[in-house]
């Protein structure tokens, strides 16, 4: 498998949600109005996009389809010799996973387009919705590719935090 493809599609699958939801946040109701959730659908459908990519390239591989291990960035030294990588671990069961993820994520984020309008009328926090919807991808996202126990732990985190913050969404009901 090639680990230069790998790599810069499994940095877009993070990266494309993750913008999605910057985009929301930084531009919001003045600017976006009630098409907030533009920047979080074609954030997802760029990650789902780059999922079925990784998965077609995994599927052609064929049986020599192993697991491969991508470092990103050296994060933190342990000693001398040694750091602490960013890295993603990319194999059939997680490209598949990538694609499910993905895939269904979009059709949330598509289907919770009009559910949160009420009489074509976008409801309030509507920005924050989809900024939070797309902050989950990339947190999901995250948790599928970690290569290592501490990215892993971390994506976890933050799905968790997201969780939090969509299901307390209506915190004044």
């Amino acid at each position: 498998m090639s680990e230069s493809l790998i790599q810069n599609w499994g940095i877009a699958i993070l990266l494309l949600p993750l913008a999605g939801a910057a985009i929301i946040a930084a531009l919001g109701r003045p600017v976006l109005r009630g098409a907030s959730h533009w920047p979080a659908i074609l954030g997802v459908g760029g990650a789902a996009f780059g999922a079925f990519a990784i998965l077609s390239h995994v599927m052609s591989a064929g049986d020599e389809a192993h697991g491969v291990t991508v470092a990103v960035y050296q994060w933190i030294a342990v000693d001398a010799d040694s750091w602490f990588n960013v890295e993603f671990w990319v194999d059939p069961l997680t490209a598949i996973m990538l694609v499910t993820v993905t895939f269904v994520s979009l059709l949330v984020v598509i289907y919770s387009r009009d559910y949160m309008r009420h009489h074509d009328e976008p409801e309030r926090g509507y920005e924050r919705f989809f900024a939070f919807l797309a902050l989950f991808v990339f947190s999901m996202c995250t948790l599928v590719l970690a290569g290592n126990f501490l990215l892993l732990y971390l994506g976890w985190e933050l799905v968790g935090l997201c969780s939090y913050l969509l299901i307390g969404f209506y915190y004044q009901k």
